[in-house]
């Protein structure tokens, strides 16, 4: 599942940090860091509230600019407050991170072809090509400390799985290993894209 987020806020300067990228169709999709926004996970029982005093005790944050609470997923977006460098912002991650109450937190992505953000909510799918197995698919995520969220009610083959600040990388470095492992048709983040700028 995408989230899509609108808005016609504008924002002064959005700098470009590391590249990085995903699959999809066996093609690399090549996407930006930025430096100014980024999304922030939390366990599916945080609430609002929770999240919102979180935010509050770290200075360098903007205001809550989206709040998602579903059955499936729970993250905000926001911004830091002020410029800096992506070094900087990579610290910053690192500890927010660090707090107990935080599934996982990176920064925004853009998308050269149409300049929409990209964030990532802690969760990636992946299809099993039908020769893969259920155990196979156990094994690896244990091997990479991954979770299996959910199996698809409409496709047996897919499956919803989580990364988070304990796995063996972050949701777009664990998507990109189960595909490369070659027992997946598709492995990919699920992204929440917006146009907040």
């Amino acid at each position: 599942m995408t989230f899509l987020i609108f808005s016609c806020k504008k924002e002064s300067r959005i700098d470009a940090c590391d590249q990085r990228f995903y699959y999809y169709s066996n093609d690399k999709i090549f996407l930006t860091e930025l430096n100014d926004k980024l999304t922030i996970s939390f366990p599916l029982n945080t609430t609002a509230q929770e999240k919102r005093d979180l935010i509050s005790q770290f200075s360098f944050l903007g205001a809550i600019e989206t709040s998602v609470e579903g059955p499936k997923n729970n993250f905000v977006l926001t911004s830091f407050k002020g410029s800096r460098s992506c070094q900087e912002a990579k610290n910053r991650i690192i500890e927010i991170q660090n707090n107990t109450l935080v599934s996982s937190a990176s920064l925004m992505l853009v998308y050269k072809n149409d300049q929409s953000l990209q964030g990532l909510v802690g969760q990636f799918l992946v299809k099993l090509k039908p020769i893969t197995t259920k155990q196979d698919l156990d094994s690896l995520a244990s091997l990479t400390n991954t979770k299996i969220l959910y199996r698809s009610a409409f496709d047996t083959l897919l499956y919803t799985l989580g990364a988070d600040k304990h796995s063996n990388g972050d949701v777009l470095d664990m998507a990109n290993w189960f595909f490369e492992t070659g027992k997946f048709q598709y492995s990919e983040p699920n992204f929440v894209r917006t146009t907040l700028r």
